[in-house]
């Protein structure tokens, strides 16, 4: 087997390198559960977390995707407290 050589790659060669914190604040994150109806916690939190990984993170880094989530938190808070955007029944 003369002259045969083989090349070897390291994982970090072939895959993305991960996010550093692919995490959303957690005092953002405990906030925003407790905010939300027990019904609703983890679906809600679950589809943010969904979205700040796999898109906002990535496209914005860990900075502006930690604002953006906290955004998102903010909204959900101003909406829970005003009842003129509650539903009727």
């Amino acid at each position: 087997m003369a002259g045969l050589s083989l090349a070897f790659e390291r994982p970090s060669m072939t895959t993305k390198p991960p996010v550093r914190d692919s995490n959303p604040p957690r005092w953002a994150e405990r906030l925003l559960r407790v905010i939300l109806k027990p019904a609703d916690r983890d679906t809600v939190t679950g589809d943010l977390l969904e979205e700040y990984r796999e898109v906002i993170l990535p496209t914005r880094g860990p900075v502006r995707a930690g604002l953006w989530y906290l955004r998102q938190g903010a909204s959900l808070l101003a909406t829970a407290s005003n009842p003129s955007v509650w539903p009727a029944g």
